[in-house]
């Protein structure tokens, strides 16, 4: 007879098909099972691992949005300064429209 499931408690939650097979997929992308990911989670959250488990479940989402902002500013300033002395409203708004936009396609691509 096995032990499985001796000492454990049977968890389940609802939760939407879609970011399930997705959370699924990725699981198998990586070579684990949805099991020892969220064992893995909670263990990190009882731990107080806080920046632990931001790491693991963002992918260092805020070094990959810094390094990108910080990019398009460079672009859109570098742009500027060749048309211009110094950066005018215009261009100012531009950066805003596109730091939105980014944001916006590492929030889509944190939550796939």
């Amino acid at each position: 007879m096995s032990n499985t499931g001796r000492k454990k408690k049977l968890a389940s939650f609802n939760c939407d098909q879609k970011m399930w097979e997705q959370f699924i997929a990725r699981c198998n992308s990586k070579g684990t099972t949805a099991t020892a990911t969220l064992l893995e989670f909670i263990d990190l959250y009882l731990g107080d691992s806080q920046d632990k488990l931001d790491a693991i479940g963002g992918n260092d989402l805020d070094e990959r949005l810094d390094s990108k902002i910080k990019a398009s500013v460079e672009k859109y300033l570098v742009a500027s300064n060749k048309s211009h002395n110094s950066p005018t409203n215009e261009t100012i708004r531009a950066i805003c429209s596109r730091l939105d936009k980014l944001e916006s396609e590492f929030l889509s691509e944190f939550n796939e």
